[in-house]
């Protein structure tokens, strides 16, 4: 896998701690990224950028909570040709364009979502994604070991 927008390393270190051979990018360090200034580091996270992707084009694209309805997704999922995209956020945003979901309803096709733990008042879910595209081949979301969300009550492939 590779994640982009990683910040601390959260969830980097979740699933490196499965198994999950996993690179990850933020476009800040930790310590001067205004998100998370003030959180430890979780794992080592890269500094780069969608342009940093290049280089890993076999692997499953994972995004948690990317900024919207602005952002870098829908000019990521142009640069990076994932097949498969492994996205948690709230779902589209309600009121005015939404550049992620509308490239993801443009050849996309949602395999599953899933609940997870989530902060009081957010309406958050895993979901995994492929392309519909055929120049594209499907990759297999993280091995082939079962993944549990804690306190879900869900598990993945």
């Amino acid at each position: 896998m590779i994640e982009l927008g990683a910040g601390a390393g959260y969830w980097a270190r979740l699933l490196r701690d499965l198994g999950v051979d996993l690179v990850a990018y933020d476009i800040e360090e930790p310590s001067t990224n205004s998100w998370i200034a003030d959180a430890p580091a979780w794992t080592k996270v890269e500094v780069g950028d969608e342009h940093s992707l290049a280089g890993h084009s076999g692997r499953t694209l994972f995004v948690s909570w990317p900024e919207r309805p602005s952002g870098f997704m829908s000019t990521v999922l142009d640069v990076y040709p994932p097949a498969t995209l492994v996205l948690i956020t709230d779902g589209r945003v309600s009121v005015g364009a939404d550049p992620l979901y509308d490239r993801l309803a443009s050849g996309w096709e949602q395999d599953m979502a899933m609940d997870i733990p989530r902060w009081p008042g957010r309406y958050d879910s895993l979901m995994i994604w492929h392309r519909t595209d055929s120049r594209h081949p499907r990759t297999t979301p993280p091995s082939a070991s079962r993944i549990a969300i804690s306190g879900s009550g869900s598990e993945t492939k």
